[in-house]
């Protein structure tokens, strides 16, 4: 019999209990946790504070964290996944920020005040201090106008309503199709952004599939190559799209924004330094990115605009580790309870009003009554995980029309250093005519004293150009960048790492972005359980999207909403036991 308390439901972060230890794996579990990052690892912890012990979590890779994940390199303990923590002037306190001061977590306040005094021309040398604060104050300006316009409209009553269209690119998802290697990108790209002049993520599928023109006017391309111009033709073609005119909507993407104020980032300083507003903090650029959605930004209003690195031997997973002991039984800093099974790659859920059958890869198949799937909204994207039976149409769009975005941190280690340090050097920028090109530099002289680390970050299409390419050819890159800011007898890096984020097929991208169009309506069925399969991330945290401090509070909120439906279900089956007595009675 499951044990579970009925009261209180509500589980939030609680002090130390005591730790299960002895704990034999339940032959069938109340609830099954597909993943072991923070906010599976927080749902089951929640769980066992409400005195449901009989869980089983399954985790396909060797260790717990998920997209928190430490690597070795070159002697020191480096961040591939999330790496900073607000928690300093806020009028909240992070839980994870809390945590690592508990824990004695080594965290360094990101100094960025000298970006605009460390900003590098495409050809070398620095652009002038004023003329890079002059942008960032024009960036700054745009964007506290545009807080000020989502405030308005987060207050305006009723939702907006969904609308029955997808982008080409979701279709792709849908389809389990999506272009990822340089041929299938380049067919992509000849049947997609030739005819759109944009890429897929952002056409719509409803207004541009079935091609109108091909299908009415025939297939074939006429090149016109005459003395009077195209234009002969040009007004009768205007007549026929002067009757479109797009309704309003109560969202616009921080592009739109920047339109509506004639400030859409143009020369190399102003989109570097957009895209260190927005990329950096997105992981998608402003043509994708909702405005009612994203500014103003939770997590530094709530918990303090300083930005702490973690740079800790043990990783910012001790967090993770922390939250686990609490439940979890441990010999040293190994876990030996047999509820988490390691190496277990869910292939397929199986779901109906009586439970759920969960099946891996490995060939184990394991019953419950509910499970509770962490897995990252680009994992739920693509065909890793099957549901039978299929998931609603309604699920389905709302998992394919969000965005799931890459981040990319390429560390590298250098014979000595040859860039500048000391106060106000530890951040600067690359600007590049193509935006997005090794933008955003950070060396480590802070945190590891004699290390000689940089890292640079990038972000969307140039993550997925750099996932596909050698690393030799990475290196050239950077060397090329390198050489422009500091000179031509610079050394060639010793050690180079480059996670691969989007490729992984265990994460399908760095964290989740709000993409203009989407509702809050959608958004809602996002989170909604379909049956006995509830759905937790930090893409169903609505304030911290994208932050390990959402998905550790969308564990917990998701481990409640399990209880309720557990309690739910108990009190269904006693209803049914009580109803059937009497008449069995009088029968006889």
């Amino acid at each position: 019999m499951t044990t579970f308390t009925m009261n209180p439901v509500e589980i939030s972060h609680q002090p130390d209990g005591p730790m299960v230890s002895g704990v034999d794996p339940p032959t069938s579990p109340s609830v099954i946790i597909v993943g072991a990052g923070i906010s599976g690892i927080s749902a089951a912890k929640t769980l066992h504070e409400a005195g449901i012990h009989d869980f089983i979590i399954l985790e396909a890779t060797s260790r717990i964290g998920g997209r928190i994940k430490k690597q070795e390199f070159a002697g020191h303990t480096i961040e591939v996944g999330a790496n900073w923590l607000h928690g300093t002037g806020g009028s909240k306190s992070s839980p994870l920020f809390e945590m690592a001061k508990e824990i004695k977590l080594k965290m360094f306040r990101s100094d960025f005040s000298g970006v605009p005094s460390n900003t590098y021309t495409q050809d070398g040398g620095l652009f002038s201090k004023e003329e890079v604060e002059t942008t960032m104050k024009v960036a700054e300006i745009v964007d506290e106008m545009g807080a000020i316009l989502s405030k308005y409209w987060a207050y305006k009553p009723g939702l907006p309503g969904l609308d029955d269209d997808i982008s080409i690119s979701e279709l792709q998802r849908q389809s389990h199709h999506v272009p990822i290697t340089p041929l299938e990108m380049v067919i992509d790209y000849f049947y997609h952004d030739y005819e759109d002049s944009e890429p897929p993520w952002i056409t719509g599928l409803k207004h541009t599939l079935p091609r109108c023109a091909k299908e009415d006017f025939g297939t074939d391309a006429h090149f016109v190559a005459d003395p009077r111009g195209f234009e002969a033709v040009v007004h009768h073609i205007a007549k026929q799209f002067i009757s479109y005119k797009p309704g309003l909507d109560d969202d616009i993407s921080t592009l739109e924004l920047q339109r509506r104020f004639h400030h859409v980032p143009i020369t190399p300083l102003e989109m570097v330094i957009d895209y260190f507003y927005h990329d950096y903090e997105d992981s998608e650029p402003p043509r994708i990115t909702s405005l009612k959605h994203t500014l103003p930004r939770c997590a530094k209003e709530d918990f303090g605009t300083d930005a702490h690195f973690v740079a800790d031997p043990r990783g910012f997973e001790a967090i993770v580790h922390q939250i686990a002991k609490q439940f979890l039984s441990y010999k040293g800093e190994d876990i030996t309870d047999p509820r988490i099974k390691l190496n277990q790659v869910v292939k397929k859920i199986y779901y109906s009003k009586s439970g759920v059958e969960v099946t891996t890869e490995e060939g184990c198949t394991y019953h419950a009554k509910a499970v509770v799937v962490s897995v990252s909204i680009g994992v739920l994207q693509s065909d890793l995980i099957a549901f039978e039976p299929a998931l609603p149409e309604w699920k389905k769009q709302a998992i394919t029309e969000f965005s799931m975005g890459t981040f990319t941190k390429i560390f590298l280690q250098f014979p000595h250093r040859f860039w500048p340090t000391g106060p106000g050097t530890e951040f600067f920028l690359y600007a590049h005519q193509k935006r997005g090109y090794y933008p955003i530099w950070q060396h480590l002289e802070n945190e590891m004293p004699g290390a000689n680390i940089l890292f640079v970050l990038m972000t969307h299409e140039e993550s997925a150009r750099i996932e596909q390419q050698s690393q030799n050819e990475t290196i050239a890159d950077v060397m090329q960048v390198l050489r422009k800011m500091f000179g031509n007898d610079i050394p060639k890096p010793s050690r180079i790492f480059i996670p691969r984020w989007k490729s992984d097929r265990f994460y399908r991208g760095a964290y989740s972005n709000w993409p203009n169009g989407y509702s809050e309506a959608r958004h809602e069925q996002l989170c909604e359980p379909v049956g006995p399969v509830h759905f937790t991330g930090e893409h169903t945290n609505v304030p911290y999207l994208g932050y390990a401090d959402g998905a550790y509070l969308a564990g917990i909120k998701t481990a409640n909403d399990v209880i309720r439906y557990l309690q739910k279900s108990s009190i269904c089956e006693r209803t049914e036991e009580e109803s059937i007595t009497p008449t069995v009675a009088r029968k006889l």
